[in-house]
């Protein structure tokens, strides 16, 4: 079933297992409510297709294994800590406008450096580039000046790989700090790799795999 390991070179390699350890970490660290959910992205990883629909047991059968679930919890992690919060649906960023002298030039370089889709024209005067799912970046013609923002993105390991390569290839000059020289280096000190660049636009754009914004903060 894994014949496809014996053809991968050491870098793909390295990939499959970075992407392996950010999907198995992401099911290790859920806490609260996320442990009732159901976690497709782990087996997602597998190289093989499929449609990984769960056989879904009627609500009666649901909840009862949902009580022997956390009672299971209690014996098994007994001074794990406990959170009253009530369960509520995040809240999501739809979209952002980015201010830049050339919207459809711009637009079609982050696209390019992310490997994401985009669009000369979209919902209004802007160059729409489709980050994700739920987040679009509409780049905006701007006439005067206008202040230089900073954007941050979280990617998997493989993601990552992909985009500094992008990056090299594309000659877009990256350091490893917000502001300074243009080191060409990738940031290791905060518990994953992050890098920073300042195409298109001027604007500081980031890339990490791990968010120092969140460490040690409680889940609400």
């Amino acid at each position: 079933m894994d014949e496809d390991l014996d053809a991968l070179s050491r870098e793909q390699l390295l990939a499959e297992v970075r992407a392996l350890r950010t999907g198995i970490r992401a099911h290790r660290d859920a806490a609260g409510h996320d442990l009732c959910w159901h976690h497709p992205a782990l087996w997602g990883l597998l190289p093989e297709p499929s449609d990984p629909l769960p056989v879904v047991p009627d609500w009666p059968q649901f909840l009862r294994g949902c009580i022997a679930y956390r009672q299971s919890l209690d014996e098994q992690a007994p001074d794990a800590p406990r959170r009253a919060a009530e369960y509520r649906a995040e809240i999501a960023l739809d979209h952002l406008i980015v201010p830049v002298r050339d919207r459809r030039a711009a637009a079609e370089r982050l696209a390019s450096i992310l490997d994401v889709a985009w669009a000369e024209t979209g919902i209004g005067p802007f160059s729409p580039v489709y980050v994700s799912d739920g987040l679009t970046l509409d780049f905006d013609q701007a006439e005067g000046d206008f202040p230089v923002l900073h954007f941050c993105f979280r990617v998997d390991e493989a993601q990552f790989d992909a985009i500094l390569q992008r990056l090299q290839q594309m000659q877009v000059p990256y350091r490893s700090t917000p502001h300074g020289p243009v080191d060409r280096r990738v940031n290791t000190h905060h518990g994953g790799r992050i890098v920073y660049w300042n195409e298109p636009g001027g604007h500081v754009w980031e890339a990490l795999t791990h968010s120092y914004a969140r460490q040690g903060q409680n889940p609400a």
